[in-house]
C-alpha cells in the first residue's frame, strides 16, 4: 500500500504534466521518468505549501494525496483538451 501511495504521489502527476510539455516524439521513456520525478517532487510540495499559506490547510497524507490526484486530473483534462484542438485544428 505504502509503496503504491509513493509512486501515485511521487511519480503520477509529473508523469502525466510531462505530456502537456512535451511532445509524444520529442522525449524517450527514460528523459520522460526523469522529468515526472522532477515535475512530482517540485509541484506536489509547492501547491501543498502555497495552500497552507493561503488558506491554511493541514499538510497531511490525505491532503497531498488528494493534490496529486488534483494535478494528475487537471494535467490529464488539458492533454485531453491540447489533443482534441491539435485534432480538430488539422
Amino acid at each position: 500500500m505504502t509503496l503504491l501511495l509513493f509512486v501515485f504521489i511521487i511519480f503520477m502527476p509529473g508523469f502525466v504534466s510531462s505530456f502537456l510539455f512535451f511532445q509524444k516524439e520529442d522525449v524517450d521513456f527514460i528523459e520522460r521518468f526523469a522529468f515526472s520525478l522532477a515535475f512530482s517532487i517540485t509541484l506536489v510540495p509547492l501547491i501543498a505549501f502555497a495552500l497552507n499559506i493561503l488558506f491554511q490547510t493541514k499538510i497531511t497524507l490525505v491532503n497531498i494525496t488528494l493534490i496529486a490526484f488534483g494535478i494528475s486530473i487537471i494535467a490529464i483534462s488539458l492533454f485531453l483538451i491540447k489533443a482534441l484542438k491539435r485534432d480538430y485544428l488539422n
